[in-house]
């Protein structure tokens, strides 16, 4: 009898902390984490090769990005990247923050695949240096977007001008233009390298065949 008794009230007491517990935790209003670029910045340190931790898993929010088709070509990249951008601003200067905030979203991709793109490529130190420089300055720019597009207070949600991050954008662009510009130039002249080396071979088959 004794020993049921005290099963009986440890059982309560059990009860009684868990339910604390989860009035404490699981009840009260809890305030969303603040969501970030589906990316990692430029680093040493990530183990994308980007630095900054947090990915698209680490978002809390419902917004639907859809399925993103990775990039063969920088040219291809920027050309939606200029694209993303331009939607921004009009959702922005529409005062759609949440549409805004989709496309914002899509830009932490279109980095990943950027820094993909760039360090394969075939440029010259100082050219990737410039491009992945350029690089941080989308993903900075766009994460200070993205930070008060998720801000708590609606104020600072309201005055979200995209035109203040304008000039910094549109220079990042122009400089994975030239990045872009670059790796298409280098592919085209290896295309007229190797054009150039068949005919030589075919010439010299020739030269061959009439010298016997």
């Amino acid at each position: 009898m004794v020993r049921l008794t005290v099963q009986s009230e440890t059982a309560v007491v059990i009860a009684t902390m868990a339910a604390g517990f989860f009035f404490a935790s699981g009840c009260a209003p809890q305030k969303a984490p603040q969501a970030k670029l589906a990316t990692a910045k430029a680093s040493d340190d990530h183990d994308h090769g980007h630095g900054k931790k947090d990915t698209h898993d680490d978002h809390d929010h419902d917004h639907d990005h859809g399925e993103h088709a990775a990039h063969d070509t920088l040219a291809g990249a920027v050309a939606e990247l200029i694209k993303i951008s331009a939607n921004v601003k009009e959702e922005l200067g529409k005062k759609n923050l949440d549409d805004a905030d989709g496309h914002v979203h899509m830009v932490g991709h279109l980095v990943d695949d950027m820094h993909r793109l760039v360090g394969s490529a075939k440029l010259s130190d100082d050219a990737k240096a410039a491009a992945a420089k350029a690089l941080d300055e989308i993903f900075d720019s766009f994460d200070k977007l993205d930070t008060a597009l998720h801000s708590s207070d609606e104020k600072v949600r309201e005055a979200i001008d995209y035109l203040e991050h304008e000039p910094r954008i549109q220079a990042a662009i122009e400089d994975l233009k030239k990045a872009a510009a670059a790796i298409q130039d280098g592919a085209a002249d290896a295309v007229r390298a190797a054009e150039k080396a068949a005919e030589g071979l075919k010439e010299s088959v020739g030269d061959s065949g009439a010298d016997q």
